[in-house]
């Protein structure tokens, strides 16, 4: 395999490396969103029944 593929080879994977990582960090946002809201769901829903 010549060099110039080697080199763009890498440079793929690096870039999958660094999607993967991006996808697994917005994952973690979603997740922790997600819990947010269900919080506040649930405080609102106290509050209503408490009324």
């Amino acid at each position: 395999m010549n060099i110039e593929l080697k080199v763009e080879i890498e440079k793929l994977k690096n870039e999958l490396n660094e999607k993967r990582r991006l996808l697994v960090k917005a994952s973690t946002a979603v997740e922790s969103l997600d819990r947010n809201h269900q919080e506040q769901i649930n405080k609102v829903q106290k509050i209503l029944i408490w009324k």
